[in-house]
């Protein structure tokens, strides 16, 4: 499941980066 940073919280973008 690929979720965007922009709608998931701060923690999540990290690691998507």
């Amino acid at each position: 499941m690929i979720i965007n940073p922009t709608t998931s919280s701060p923690g999540v973008s990290t690691l998507e980066k």
